[in-house]
């Protein structure tokens, strides 16, 4: 479908993750008779998302789209409607994939994943945006000073907390080729949104250890107080056992969750912090 837009000065930036067919030779060809073409080479496979924060380092644009993957899965036409409404005055337009054509297990665990994010996440995520949005000048800005690894640009994107809107399309079937996002490539992504996102998952874990000591605890309270009463009916030395092998689970959970707390203490002060971003004024004109 042609994209209709007023004349306006842009670049398309192609990031090339080092693929093994003619795309950069075919890119170049393009790129000669274009100026407005740029392209970047990477030696290496570095992954869609690190692709997609590399190439942002390069944009110049006063709105940036971060990823329009070559599959064209996500539609060109919506491009219009996103720079509509950046033009309205927003600096973060997401492209929401209402509906997906793909099979019915994907599709069923990407809306529990993005359920379980809006639940853990302290902060607004919306629900099944991905990476193919456009965002203001001053936003791409804030996320070239931030350091790239592990960075979940969605969720850094809607920390930032500025004023949104959203444009709803379908995310078609994969019309040629095959896509290079494995399982594990669609799980490490995962991962690194639920950390980038909450701290629950930690704090999980030292709450699960505190409740099994406890539990552990009452047991063994509970135990020694039907022995003293004459309770034989359990064999001798299991009670002790469990309760042994529950009290020191459940400690190791609690220190592992305190770890865990360290850890993201740490993680949290090595990159700047989103939300101080956002109480600044930005250019607002």
């Amino acid at each position: 479908m042609e994209l209709s837009l007023p004349a306006l000065n842009y670049e398309h930036i192609i990031i090339d993750n080092a693929s093994s067919d003619r795309t950069v030779e075919i890119a170049e060809k393009f790129a000669l008779n274009d100026r407005r073409i740029k392209i970047v080479v990477n030696s290496r496979n570095i992954g869609a998302p690190q692709n997609i924060l590399r190439g942002l380092t390069f944009a110049r644009g006063n709105a940036v789209i971060p990823m329009l993957p070559a599959d064209l899965q996500d539609p060109v036409f919506v491009i219009k409607e996103f720079y509509e409404k950046w033009t309205d005055g927003y600096k973060v337009v997401y492209g929401i994939r209402s509906n997906r054509q793909e099979n019915f297990i994907l599709r069923s665990m990407r809306r529990v994943y993005y359920k379980l994010i809006a639940i853990l996440a302290h902060f607004e995520v919306p629900q099944n945006a991905g990476d193919f949005m456009l965002i203001d000048r001053s936003i791409v800005d804030m996320v070239n000073l931030y350091p790239k690894q592990d960075l979940y640009l969605r969720g850094f994107v809607s920390k930032l907390q500025f004023q949104y809107s959203a444009v709803k399309y379908t995310w078609i079937k994969r019309k040629s080729g095959k896509s290079k996002s494995s399982v594990l490539i669609l799980i490490d992504t995962a991962m690194s949104g639920l950390i980038n996102t909450s701290r629950l998952p930690a704090r999980l874990a030292l709450a699960v250890g505190g409740l099994t000591s406890i539990l552990s605890i009452l047991y063994a309270f509970t135990t020694l107080l039907l022995t003293a009463f004459g309770d034989r009916t359990s064999i001798s030395g299991v009670p002790t056992l469990i309760v042994l092998v529950s009290f020191i689970g459940g400690i190791q959970l609690i220190f592992l969750g305190l770890i865990g707390e360290y850890v993201l203490g740490v993680f949290s002060h090595l990159k700047p912090d989103a939300s101080v971003y956002s109480l600044k004024e930005v250019n607002f004109d």
